[in-house]
């Protein structure tokens, strides 16, 4: 008799740090893929949950599934990626894999009398407040971007009009745009960044810019806007 397979369920999820852990200093965000062995969770619309309680515990916010799919000791056949994962989960249950990106600092960093990741933190916060600046070439009817020493895009964000006229120079066609939260949050711009696969780079300093996953700031205005009476209209 043929042996039955052993199976999984494999996940890939898009996640961010949460602030109060201790992976938020160093990285902006993960792929994480997950095997979770069938037989873990009672029924299949449970896993995805228990996967994401693993995640979170491990001090990342999970903004999205992007692969869920059953896979079986057959599946890794003639495919090594991933194998040493599968078995692994047969044995304990479960196996989250991270593929982190470290956070990028961008420009000079001068003297901002802290760690920059509190510098950010700060900066966040009062972008969910008060809103913030980029830059937007009206021609061209698109905001400003801009490739990281890594290779990953970003969109540049400051909290003050001023800092962000600092940085003109690197788009000499773009004229400083303001958002103010609720703005933020109507526009969608913060998603339309994140689908695109790209970072928001947050301006520390009036040199200096921090990337950071798009989602991260998102979370902090919608934050902000519930504890002030409600979210706006879209």
């Amino acid at each position: 008799m043929k042996p039955v397979a052993s199976q999984a369920i494999y996940l890939v999820m898009d996640c961010y740090p949460m602030t109060d852990s201790g992976v938020f200093r160093d990285f902006a965000g993960a792929m994480v893929g997950c095997w979770v062995r069938s037989d873990v969770c009672g029924a299949h619309e449970h896993t995805e949950a228990f996967a994401r309680r693993r995640v979170s515990a491990a001090g990342w916010r999970v903004v999205s599934t992007l692969v869920y799919e059953e896979v079986s000791s057959n599946t890794y056949v003639d495919k090594s990626d991933g194998r040493e994962f599968f078995e692994q989960a047969e044995i304990d249950g479960f196996v989250a894999h991270f593929h982190v990106r470290a956070r990028e600092f961008i420009g000079e960093l001068g003297d901002t009398g802290d760690d920059v990741s509190e510098s950010l933190v700060r900066a966040a916060d009062s972008i969910a407040i008060g809103g913030g600046f980029s830059l937007f070439c009206e021609r061209d009817g698109q905001w400003a971007n801009g490739v990281t020493p890594q290779g990953d895009e970003f969109l540049p964000f400051w909290i003050s009009a001023e800092d962000a006229a600092e940085w003109i120079e690197f788009w000499p066609d773009y004229e400083v745009r303001g958002l103010t939260a609720d703005e933020l949050l109507t526009s969608d711009l913060l998603g339309r960044i994140n689908a695109a696969e790209m970072w928001v780079a947050v301006g520390i300093g009036k040199r200096g810019l921090l990337t950071c996953h798009s989602r991260w700031p998102l979370e902090r205005v919608t934050s902000a806007a519930t504890c002030r009476g409600g979210l706006p209209d879209s």
